[in-house]
This record gives structure tokens, C-alpha cells and sequence, in this order.
């Protein structure tokens, strides 16, 4: 197949990408793959149901999430916690969660930057959270906060008011080191996650980085009113 003829397909298997979700589609993600195009993002059901499984293992029963964009990962967690937070930067985007998510009271929605509002929320949990860091700019309908791609920073923060058990996912690790602009490289994220939380497991996730501080899951909830 020649490169225009595989630069067609793959424009058409986009094309067909779930309007939702910022991850290619399945078929999409497959091609690519196949390919070799190794910055192609999984899924976003994969991805979710790899934060399910991490989320599960380690007993927890928050959720704490760094970008809404359409809320497709905030509902899917609603069924399997008993509260999941989101904060949400871009004005458009809140005002649709808010909507969405209005007769929903497991979730609660932050309106800011989640540079600033995930350590406030996460100070204030008394059960360890699951903290999904996905709330970097990703181009035309998102917002861009302090940082193009807040994740470093976000763990200097968080070191200090982390309830032990916790749970930190850093998701696109693919883009970690790729080059792409506001991305560190991939060693910056891990020794910053390090720094952060000395005695935590740090391992690779599904096109993530996983934080896993010690600790034993206790009964409780995050109050994101202190945000």
C-alpha cells in the first residue's frame, strides 16, 4: 500500500471517530497500530476500562478526574464509585456537564484548572482517591490553562496532600518524550512522580503511567466544596 493510499484510509478510518471521545476509534486505533504508528492513541473504552481494573484493584471508591471534555468518562464511572469529581477548564464544556450531570449526585463538577483544583479536591478526600491526570490542552474546543500539559506540576503538588492508598494516573504516556509541544520528556514525568512519592510504585499503565502510593483503603469522601 502505498503512503498517499495509506494516508487516505487512515483520514477515512478517522472520519469515522466517536464524536465524544478525543481517542480514535477502535478500527482507527487498530490501523495504526498495525502500522507502526506508535503515537496513536488507544481507545477510549480501553482506557477506561484499564482505569476500571486499576481503580478496582486497588479498592477504591472515588474517582477524581482532570478534564471532563464530554463526560464520557465521568459516566462511565458512576456506577462503580460512590463519587467521582471532575474539573473542567473550558466554559462550553462545563456548562454541558452541568447539564448532563445535573440529576446525578454521585458526580460533582469543578469549574478551573486542574493545576490548582486537583490538589485542593485531593487534600480534602478522606479516602484515597483513584486521580485520573488527563486535563492538558488537546487543541480547538479545550482550554489551555497554566500549562499546556499540567501533570508534572500537578504531582509537586499533590506530594504534600495525598491520603496514603492513592492512586495517580498520568495518561498518554505515548506522548511523553514524543517531541510534541508541552509534552516533557518522559523521564521528567517518572522523577517528578518519584520526588513526589518516594516509597509509591511507579509502573507503565495502558498509554499511561501509574502511581501507586501504600496505604490501606478507608471509608470516606472528598469534599470539592474546599476547591
Amino acid at each position: 500500500m502505498s503512503r498517499i493510499t495509506r494516508g487516505l484510509v487512515g483520514i477515512a478510518l478517522n472520519s469515522v471517530r466517536n464524536r465524544k471521545s478525543l481517542e480514535p476509534s477502535r478500527l482507527a486505533a487498530a490501523y495504526g497500530w498495525f502500522h507502526g504508528e506508535h503515537l496513536v492513541s488507544p481507545p477510549a473504552i480501553s482506557k477506561q476500562r484499564h482505569l476500571l481494573h486499576t481503580l478496582q484493584s486497588r479498592n477504591h471508591r472515588i474517582f477524581v478526574e482532570a478534564g471532563t471534555y464530554k463526560g464520557e468518562t465521568t459516566a462511565f464511572f458512576v456506577p462503580y464509585v460512590d463519587q467521582v469529581i471532575s474539573v473542567e477548564l473550558h466554559d462550553g464544556l462545563f456548562a454541558a456537564a452541568e447539564r448532563r450531570f445535573a440529576r446525578e449526585p454521585k458526580v460533582t463538577l469543578v469549574h478551573g484548572d486542574s493545576l490548582i483544583e486537583i490538589p485542593k479536591i485531593v487534600a480534602n478526600c478522606s479516602s484515597p482517591p483513584l486521580v485520573f491526570l488527563d486535563g492538558h490542552f488537546s487543541g480547538e474546543g479545550t482550554a489551555e490553562g497554566q500549562e499546556m500539559e499540567p501533570a508534572e506540576s500537578t504531582l509537586s503538588r499533590l506530594a504534600d496532600v495525598t491520603p496514603a492508598g492513592t492512586t495517580i494516573v498520568i495518561d498518554d504516556l505515548r506522548l511523553f518524550g514524543s517531541g510534541l509541544s508541552g509534552f516533557p520528556q518522559l523521564d521528567a514525568i517518572t522523577s517528578a512522580a518519584r520526588a513526589a512519592f518516594p516509597a509509591a510504585v511507579i509502573r507503565a499503565g495502558l498509554d499511561s503511567i501509574v502511581v501507586e502510593t501504600p496505604g490501606e483503603p478507608l471509608t470516606g469522601a472528598c469534599d470539592a466544596s474546599g476547591s
